[in-house]
């Protein structure tokens, strides 16, 4: 009799989710729930991914200003990952607002942000919808210019310290050979001084 069925299953279930195509799935979205008490209004639902209408998309945006903010992250990167395996204008504009309020997740968040309000004002038809993005995407160019601007002025700060320290470095290069000179003449001196004061030898 075989004493372990379990975790024979266990390995056979383990080894069947690692077949080819696998990977072709939409990625488990991760469970962003904070309590039995919280997200309980009605805008606060669980969002829905193919919607695009502007009470879906205020109400998102308020699901995620009730998350903690290492689950926002989760759910942006959750999305990135649907976005990337299966695009769609709904996901897209629920990413773009996901990125506006987590700085980590892909890495070029406020310009990602920008491209996707844009394109999402493109497409929907719906006037006070498309006026919401607008909205949203003048804040993310705004974002995006600020945060630009802070990366060149942080490399220009850079820059300057790494000038001025090359310049500390040569001054004090330099004082080091002037001391040096400075002592090899005063030994030169010394020399010709006791040359010509010569020891009396008793």
């Amino acid at each position: 009799m075989d004493k372990y069925p379990l975790l024979r299953v266990g390995l056979l279930c383990i080894a069947l989710s690692l077949l080819p195509g696998c990977a072709a799935q939409h990625p488990v979205r991760p469970n962003t729930g904070t309590g039995p008490h919280s997200l309980t209004e009605s805008m606060l639902n669980e969002p829905n991914y193919e919607l695009q209408t502007l009470p879906e998309l205020v109400g998102y945006a308020a699901y995620l200003a009730e998350l903690p903010s290492f689950q926002r992250r989760a759910e942006c990167e959750w999305l990135q990952r649907f976005n990337e395996i299966s695009p769609n204008a709904a996901v897209q504009l629920h990413l773009a607002l996901a990125l506006l309020v987590v700085s980590d997740c892909g890495g070029n968040e406020l310009q990602q942000a920008v491209g996707l309000f844009k394109t999402g004002i493109a497409q929907v038809q719906d006037l006070q919808t498309r006026r919401f993005l607008s909205y949203h995407a003048i804040i993310s160019e705004r974002l995006y210019s600020a945060d630009r601007y802070n990366a060149e002025l942080a490399h220009k700060l850079n820059q300057k310290w790494k000038q001025i320290n090359e310049n500390l470095t040569r001054r004090l290069r330099e004082c080091n050979e002037s001391l040096q000179d400075a002592q090899s003449k005063l030994e030169a001196l010394k020399a010709i001084e006791q040359s010509l004061n010569p020891t009396e030898i008793p």
